[in-house]
């Protein structure tokens, strides 16, 4: 059989054994047929290889077949672990890239909870300027959600207390490291929300303690939920709405699943928070948060400089 190869093995063992050379000192060994085994030149030669692992003495000397066999053997080895190896990087990039999923899920319960509380702020804002003329020209978030233009008020409050919970379901569910990296970002995007409407002088309103919610979620994992308003529908939810969650929240793991496939196969998708509003500093959003829920600055104190809050 033809070895790949071993044209040049030969000519690299027979040049080996015309003019052997020590392979730490690099001295020319001479060895000939005529040369006495008991010849300086020779014993040295022979120790000099027996000290290096060189077999290239008569009794030791392999056939050029063993030689290829062990290197095409030592080369199946390598391809095996360079395979193994290769394995574990895909692993490593699948398991990366589910984590951004995981993310993008994340950002996307984020938004739904912030794109449906400024609806209720539109709602509030309507009101308002029918009862006084106070309309107040916020800024809304580029979020893209279904029209709620057909719901009351109370179904809107509803839906929003569920996708707290959504939220505080994510947050137990996505992987630590997924929420470790997200969380900060989330928290200032909050507290800039909010600091919109101290900007804009707002009057504290439900929507404000709905966005206090979801900022306590990402700050320790609870949320103080404000009592339910009353009203025709208050402290009720239809079996639409019922359904609309249960619908949302068989919707959301399809979803995810189909998150992670599309990030799987799509290298370049990364991870995409749509662009929340925000006010002119986070120290004003802060401001309003202790305003509303004071027992909350303890964990405030990290985003802004506590002097500034005097």
């Amino acid at each position: 059989m033809d070895f790949k190869g071993s044209k040049g093995k030969k000519k690299a063992c027979d040049m080996r054994f015309q003019n052997p050379t020590n392979p730490i000192t690099g001295e020319m060994t001479h060895v000939s047929d005529h040369m006495d085994p008991g010849h300086r030149g020779s014993q040295s030669y022979v120790a000099g290889m027996r000290d290096y692992g060189h077999r290239h003495t008569s009794a030791h000397h392999r056939s050029y077949h063993e030689e290829e066999v062990e290197d095409m053997e030592h080369d199946g080895y390598a391809v095996h672990h360079a395979g193994s190896r290769l394995d574990f990087m895909q692993a490593q990039r699948q398991q990366f890239r589910s984590l951004q999923a995981s993310k993008q899920m994340l950002y996307d319960v984020y938004e739904q909870n912030i794109g449906l509380i400024e609806e209720l702020e539109a709602r509030d804002n309507t009101e308002m300027s029918q009862k006084n003329g106070g309309f107040i020209p916020y800024i809304r978030s580029k979020i893209n959600l279904p029209t709620q233009k057909h719901k009351a008020r109370t179904d809107i409050t509803a839906i929003i207390e569920a996708e707290i919970v959504c939220l505080q379901t994510q947050l137990m569910v996505a992987p630590k490291e997924v929420v470790v990296s997200a969380t900060q970002e989330l928290i200032e995007k909050t507290l800039l929300w909010l600091g919109h409407r101290q900007d804009m002088a707002a009057p504290p309103a439900r929507c404000d303690g709905y966005a206090i919610n979801v900022l306590e979620l990402l700050l320790h994992g609870n949320a103080d939920i404000q009592p339910r308003e009353k009203g025709p529908n208050a402290g009720r939810l239809d079996e639409d709405i019922v359904n609309g969650v249960m619908g949302g929240f068989q919707g959301a793991k399809h979803k995810q699943k189909l998150q992670d496939e599309e990030f799987r196969r799509d290298e370049k998708k990364q991870p995409k928070l749509s662009d929340i509003r925000g006010g002119k500093s986070m120290l004003s959003g802060v401001r309003r948060v202790i305003d509303i829920k004071p027992h909350l600055k303890p964990y405030l104190s990290h985003f802004v400089n506590t002097e500034d809050l005097r």
